[in-house]
C-alpha cells in the first residue's frame, strides 16, 4: 500500500516579534542595558576641515553684499507714486442693450412657422394633414403605401434567416 504523504503543517508559534528578532538585545544600544550595550563613538571631523577661532567677530562680507550694495531709506525715501486715484463710480444713466450678436441672429421659431414648413407630419402608422384652419387630422394610409410597407416587411423577415456576404 503506497504510503501518502502528510499535509504540511505550519511550525509552533513563536511568541517573538518580527522586531526583536531584527534587533536582539545586543543590537539595542541604549535601550535594553546601557551598561552592557555598545554605543558608537561620534564621528570627528578632519584636523583640515576645523576652523577655530580665538575672537568672536563675525566676518559678514559676501560676494553677495559686494555686487548688490543695498540703500539706506532714510537718506534716499521712497519716491511719490505716480499712480491715479481712481474716480468715485456713479451709475450710467443709459439703460443697456442686453442682446448680443447670436441672440439677435438665431430668434426662436414661432408655431406658425414650424407647422406652415412641416405640413406633413408622421406618427406610426397615421399621417397627419393640416387642414386650412391649422387643424392637425389623420387619415388612413393608402393602399399603395401598405402594399409597399407589407412588401418591406416580408423581405425583411426573409432577409433575417438568411447570412449576409462577407466582404
Amino acid at each position: 500500500m503506497p504510503s501518502t504523504p502528510k499535509p504540511r503543517v505550519s511550525e509552533p508559534f513563536s511568541g517573538e516579534t518580527q522586531f526583536r528578532a531584527d534587533f536582539p538585545p545586543e543590537r539595542a544600544w541604549n535601550s535594553v542595558d546601557p551598561m552592557s550595550s555598545i554605543v558608537p563613538q561620534p564621528c570627528q571631523p578632519p584636523k583640515a576641515q576645523i576652523q577655530l577661532r580665538d575672537t568672536n567677530e563675525i566676518s559678514f562680507h559676501t560676494e553677495q553684499r559686494d555686487q548688490f550694495q543695498g540703500h539706506d531709506a532714510k537718506t534716499n525715501p521712497k519716491p511719490k507714486s505716480f499712480k491715479h486715484e481712481p474716480s468715485v463710480y456713479t451709475k450710467p444713466a443709459i439703460k443697456l442693450d442686453c442682446n448680443s450678436v447670436t441672440k439677435l441672429d438665431f430668434q426662436p421659431y414661432t408655431t406658425e412657422q414650424i407647422l406652415s414648413v412641416n405640413a406633413k407630419s408622421t406618427f406610426g402608422r397615421k399621417i397627419m394633414n393640416n387642414d386650412d384652419n391649422g387643424v392637425q387630422q389623420s387619415e388612413k394610409m393608402k393602399p399603395e403605401e401598405l402594399k409597399l410597407l407589407k412588401n418591406y416587411l416580408k423581405g425583411l423577415k426573409s432577409a433575417k434567416n438568411q447570412q449576409l456576404p462577407k466582404m
